[in-house]
């Protein structure tokens, strides 16, 4: 959860801090101030008084900052820089620019060049300690700038680690270089995935990774077997050829769960410590359920198949919550510390603990791989209603994304399945990839009403000027990117507009770019002959036509549940109804999948400097034609650059349009 400071805030959508909006409306009181106004007037202070400054710092190394206009001639204006006994003795920093990137905006980047003329002998050059500072990729450097006059809005900075350099000599024997910093976010690109190797004799051997970590039994789909004692599936074979070995001996634990549900809806609990890994705890649930027919699509419809049975066995199905997965990731990243400890726990975690997302009426279109276990409404399949909770209902409109069930099986062939397509990675398996793959089997039996997603924060304080010290660890943070009407309403956006500040505005920009099936649908759209022409559903039209059918479709298939099982067709329709029952939904003004949707149109724009800024801040602005504003239309800055030079700040914000469907 990327809560600071005690306080959660959604980062997909969320007010502009405090502090901004009380520096852009001085800045703004400022402009057009009377000059002689007295001594120590703020106006005349920021108006006529302020200049940018810029530092950059690393380890061992002088300093880099801008030049004064003393250091190029002198009071007559004769140049001075290239006399010999006033060449400067340290670095001068020409330019800093910095950049945000990655999911939500997270990933800081940033570039700065700077000019060094080096003690040049006979024997060589000296850098005076330069090239270790500056030169060295992955060693840390600190980046800060601001105005010299102005509040905490005026200076910003951010620690991070070198990702590249290149530099030359020029023509006066001085070294122009330029050295591109990253976040400590991007760090986490690279985690363990199957570190394990197997003998002849079937035993795990350990392998050593590039930083001499050694990984034992690190394989995820192998420790739900050994947990579960489900081990190879019938008719696979080991990589040597060999009958797969069979499962290990408990070891202080229950090892293999011996269960056999009676009825629908049993429960079996399963905890870490009964476990051989002693890594997850397991969920049992026993489901009616019917094998499908693999030779059905080939009966002839004049030979129909038979009806189902009345009643369907009931099998064990076991499920590892997202609480229990993202747990697991965080103790192999404490592995791949090794003892001693090292770099990527300390700048990186996994957390779901209390991130919520809206409760839907529906359930779960397959119940196999994805379980949510509300026992009232979305775990409740007519009769048949689990008694797990796991606190997953919080209040009476949310639920904790951590508690949603997933199932083993599944959880098994998508680690497999990464494990081979990242094969080429070596050692390195990408985490937030995995993630990925595991929430979008959520979404998907969701009907795409959930829209999770693993979601790379990295706190404030690594680019609010507060980043002294170590490097602050990042969050990747299962969160929900759909809004639901409680988060925008919470949201009061500030009222970037011409008339508050136009003194402040360096230019402006809207443009629309959609993608290529969005284009093709409003062509469709505009060269039909009325409202809605050539389209067969209409998002959020609220009119309520067929949604009534939908419904009684769904609680036809979820009552029948109980009493015939369900199989890959049960499942298959019932997610194409709940697609269907999110395009045609009347009530689109609560409709979480709907609310504030994104529409592709971008507005730019550039003013001084400014500090404070994140992604995820909610603006309005009259600075677009009214009939956008008469749709609800706000912007959500999307990436924010921040350009330093020549005495210069000036900050480009890029936002994208949230347009309201009611």
């Amino acid at each position: 959860m990327p809560t600071w400071n005690g306080k959660y805030e959604n980062p997909f959508y969320h007010p502009v801090k405090g502090s901004v909006k009380s520096e852009l409306s001085a800045r703004a009181s400022h402009y057009g101030k009377q000059v002689r106004g007295g001594v120590n007037q703020k106006a005349i202070e920021w108006s006529y008084g302020k200049t940018a400054y810029g530092h950059v710092t690393g380890k061992g190394a002088p300093a880099l900052g801008f030049p004064g206009p003393k250091t190029m001639s002198d009071s007559q204006g004769n140049l001075t820089l290239y006399k010999s006994n006033l060449i400067p003795k340290l670095p001068l920093l020409m330019s800093m620019d910095v950049t945000n990137d990655g999911t939500i905006g997270s990933l800081l980047r940033g570039n700065f060049s700077f000019t060094y003329w080096p003690t040049i002998s006979a024997g060589g050059f000296s850098m005076n300690g330069i090239d270790t500072a500056f030169f060295t990729p992955g060693k840390e450097v600190k980046m800060s700038w601001g105005w010299s006059y102005g509040g905490p809005a005026c200076k910003q900075a951010f620690s991070g680690i070198i990702s590249n350099f290149n530099w030359s000599f020029t023509a006066d024997l001085s070294i122009a270089a330029t050295v591109s910093i990253v976040s400590a976010a991007t760090i986490a690109v690279g985690a363990s995935g199957d570190q394990s190797t197997k003998s002849e004799e079937g035993e795990a051997a350990a392998t050593a990774d590039p930083l001499a970590v050694v990984f034992e039994g690190n394989n995820l789909a192998s420790i739900i077997d050994a947990d579960l004692g489900t081990g190879q599936e019938e008719g696979e074979e080991a990589a040597n050829g060999q009958p797969p070995p069979p499962p290990p001996p408990p070891e202080g634990g229950a090892g293999v769960p011996d269960w056999a549900p009676e009825l629908p809806g049993d429960i079996k609990y399963l905890a870490a410590g009964q476990t051989v890994s002693k890594y997850m705890d397991y969920v049992g649930i026993g489901w009616p359920y019917q094998e499908s027919d693999g030779e059905e699509e080939e009966v002839e419809p004049k030979d129909p198949p038979p009806p189902p049975p009345e009643s369907a066995a009931v099998k064990p199905f076991w499920y590892i919550n997202v609480y229990s997965l993202v747990d697991f990731a965080n103790k192999i990243i404490k592995k791949f510390e090794g003892q001693g400890g090292g770099v990527l726990g300390k700048v990186f975690t996994v957390e779901v603990e209390g991130n919520v997302t809206q409760k839907l009426p529906i359930q779960s279109a397959f119940p196999i791989d994805v379980i949510f276990p509300d026992p009232q409404v979305m775990g409740a399949y007519g009769e048949c209603k689990p008694a797990y909770t796991d606190q997953f209902v919080v209040g009476g409109n949310e639920i904790n994304i951590g508690s949603i069930l997933v199932g083993t099986d599944y959880i098994k062939k998508t680690f497999k399945d990464f494990i081979q397509e990242k094969s080429a990675d070596v050692f390195y398996k990408n985490l937030t990839s995995w993630f990925e793959t595991l929430l979008k089997r959520i979404n998907v039996a969701s009907g795409e009403m959930y829209q999770l997603t693993p979601t790379l924060c990295e706190p404030p304080s690594n680019f609010d000027g507060n980043s002294d010290g170590a490097l602050p660890k990042s969050i990747l943070s299962i969160e929900d990117a759909n809004l639901s009407k409680a988060q925008t309403d919470s949201v009061i956006p500030l009222k970037f507009t011409a008339d508050i500040y136009r003194p402040l505005i360096k230019s402006v920009s809207i443009s629309s770019k959609p993608p290529a099936p969005m284009a093709a649908a409003a062509y469709v759209q505009a060269r039909g002959k009325g409202e809605g022409a050539n389209i067969e559903t209409k998002t959020g039209k609220g009119n309520g036509e067929g949604v009534a059918e939908i419904k009684q479709k769904l609680t036809e298939a979820v009552a029948n549940f109980t009493k015939t099982g369900f199989n890959d067709s049960w499942c298959e329709a019932f997610r194409g109804n709940l697609s269907k029952l999110k395009k045609l939904e009347p009530d689109v003004n609560n409709a979480h999948w709907l609310n504030k949707a994104l529409y592709p149109v971008d507005f730019s724009v550039t003013i001084d400097g400014v500090s404070g800024f994140r992604f995820g801040d909610v603006l309005s602005t009259n600075l677009v034609p009214a009939s956008y504003l008469a749709n609800g239309l706000v912007f959500v800055i999307t990436k924010i650059e921040h350009k330093i030079s020549g005495g210069m700040w000036e900050t480009t914000l890029h936002t994208a349009a949230r347009i309201s469907m009611k």
